[in-house]
């Protein structure tokens, strides 16, 4: 497949998560916001967003994997997805806007620019904390 075909494709994905909703943007190669898509927090939710990225080789940039995010990254990661953990940006680099929208896209972003950090644990000890809180 020749570079001109591979354009419109997902390169990079980032979410931003909340207690009833996450967000998932799609950036191509060069960048570019193919589109921003809000799905429900529950299995449901979690299978769409899933399907909506599509190829398990489009790595996912999640904020706040240690709390409203640990679901949809346990998801995704059990799918066989490269799940990376985003840092909420700091707040004068908010003050251009904030939507759930925006965070979504500067969470893959970030991770294109090689910011994303190995999520906390999922699973074990740690991931059953989590879940508890």
């Amino acid at each position: 497949m020749d570079g001109v075909e591979e354009l419109g494709r997902p390169a990079y994905a980032g979410i931003d998560t909340h207690k009833d909703a996450n967000v998932l943007a799609l950036l191509d190669r060069l960048g570019r916001v193919l589109g921003t898509w809000e799905f429900a927090t529950g299995s449901d939710g979690q299978a769409a967003l899933e399907g909506r990225i599509g190829d398990p080789s489009v790595p996912v940039g999640i904020e706040g994997v240690g709390s409203y995010g640990a679901g949809i990254a346990s998801h995704l990661a059990g799918r066989g997805y490269r799940v990376f953990e985003m840092v909420r940006p700091r707040r004068e680099q908010r003050r251009r806007g904030k939507t759930d929208q925006i965070d979504a896209v500067a969470a893959a972003r970030n991770l294109a620019a090689g910011r994303g950090l190995p999520p906390k644990a999922l699973d074990g000890a740690a991931g059953d904390v989590r879940w508890l809180m």
